[in-house]
């Protein structure tokens, strides 16, 4: 599959992807990095964030350290913009945190710290709070 076969056959979620990552993995690796800073959901609203579908392609790597620190960087970054990005970084990063990777878990701490703010408008929702609690 080319690189932008598999860009568009990601954008799509189909199961794929995630073959050919497991077969190529460093053909799609900076396909997976995107992957990691954005919610590309067509309508994550009726579809739900592709957060589960980007961690098991991330997940595939062995240095999942770099997969952590890029979505932690767009976590950090993150402003309120209407989107569902918020929503996926966070749950990208929650199962890297269920799954023991304490930098993904400082990760979350610090935005929920960020955003807890009495100041804040911005409700950070159930997703980050039952990863904090684990």
């Amino acid at each position: 599959m080319t690189k932008k076969e598999f860009k568009e056959a990601m954008l799509r979620g189909l199961g794929r992807c995630v073959i050919a990552v497991r077969k190529e993995p460093e053909k799609y690796r900076e396909l997976v990095l995107w992957a990691c800073k954005r919610n590309f959901a067509y309508d994550a609203q009726s579809e739900g964030t592709r957060s589960w579908y980007t961690y098991t392609m991330a997940n595939t790597y062995p240095d999942k350290e770099t997969f952590i620190s890029t979505t932690a960087e767009a976590l950090r970054k993150y402003r309120p913009n209407g989107s569902w990005d918020l929503l996926h970084l966070s749950e990208v990063l929650m199962f890297f945190a269920m799954d023991g990777c304490a930098s993904a878990r400082q990760a979350l701490e610090e935005k929920y710290q960020e955003i807890n703010n009495p100041d804040t408008f911005l409700t950070f929702g159930e997703t980050i709070v039952n990863c904090i609690d684990i």
